[in-house]
């Protein structure tokens, strides 16, 4: 029985130690997941990307001082989920993902970054002293002023992830919302075929977030 309990309390011992180093091993940043819901995608499809998001954030330490999570949804309008405010636990933030609406109509990136812009990474949402970051998923769409907007969130300190589904995604847009460097192993610019090959490149991602959480 003795050894019974040693061994109970050694288990709980390392789960214990263990738990605090989830995903980004408890580094701090406020992640905002901006996702396309316009008619180029199918309820299907949106479903999908919801999933996505759900299993990349299912790896971070989340709560008010460590990893705050935010999430809003575009096509020819803009819809904020929730802000960074909202939720202090992953059970709290699976269960907001069970109510993220569909949209439909055209994809305005344009308008979607400008938000971002004027109502996220501010002064009174977004903490200082730790990594700003944005994901865009996106099957496409093109503005002329997506360039300049996005330009505006890099110079604000903002790290923009843009991952391109499907063939038709832009890529000359995709990399202009990208932040630099976006050619190599430790690109900000990410491209699948479908939304199941989103998984694909969640490792992929959830590194690179991490890696500029610990910048």
């Amino acid at each position: 029985m003795e050894t019974l309990k040693m061994y109970v309390f050694l288990m709980l011992l390392v789960v214990g130690v263990s738990g605090g180093d989830t995903g980004c091993g408890g580094k701090t940043a406020d992640v905002y997941f901006l996702l396309d819901s316009s008619s180029s995608l199918s309820r299907s499809d949106h479903d999908k990307q919801l999933e996505f998001v759900k299993d990349v954030v299912t790896m971070f330490d989340i709560g008010q001082d460590k990893t705050r999570i935010g999430m809003a949804i575009f096509s020819h309008m803009y819809r904020e989920v929730f802000n960074f405010q909202a939720y202090d636990t992953l059970a709290q933030l699976k269960y907001a993902f069970t109510k993220v609406p569909y949209l439909s109509g055209r994809t305005n990136i344009a308008l979607a970054l400008r938000k971002i812009r004027q109502h996220v990474f501010t002064s009174n949402k977004a903490r200082e002293n730790v990594s700003h970051i944005l994901v865009v998923i996106t099957d496409g769409g093109w503005f002329q002023t997506q360039a300049r907007e996005a330009s505006l969130l890099h110079n604000m300190g903002v790290n923009v992830f843009a991952v391109g589904v499907t063939k038709n995604a832009n890529n000359n847009g995709l990399e202009q919302i990208a932040s630099l460097p976006r050619g190599d192993d430790q690109s900000f610019l990410f491209n699948v075929l479908k939304y199941e090959d989103l998984d694909n490149i969640k490792d992929s991602l959830v590194t690179r977030i991490c890696k500029v959480a610990g910048l």
